[in-house]
């Protein structure tokens, strides 16, 4: 299936019901949707069920937080490998 960037709102709901009933792999696999994608549009799903705002709030501060520590941790390793490499 050809790449692209942008699918409608029901092609989305038909890939996570997919990835729901046979998995995000197999589904990104069948659809050509990858992988990463197919994630994200999952956890986006479950957001949007049921889920209060506060804790919508929350999930986003988090995972921004957690953004923000992989990549302090890249750029950390990346300086001790340099540092490490002059040794």
């Amino acid at each position: 299936m050809e790449k692209r960037n942008h699918y409608s709102n029901a092609e989305r709901r038909e890939a996570v019901e997919l990835a729901r009933r046979i998995g995000t792999r197999e589904a990104s696999q069948e659809t050509g949707i990858s992988y990463h994608t197919l994630c994200v549009w999952r956890r986006e799903h479950k957001l949007a069920d049921g889920v209060s705002p506060d804790v919508r709030k929350e999930n986003i501060r988090l995972e921004e937080e957690n953004r923000r520590l992989w990549e302090v941790n890249r750029l950390l390793q990346s300086t001790l490998e340099h540092l490490l490499s002059k040794a």
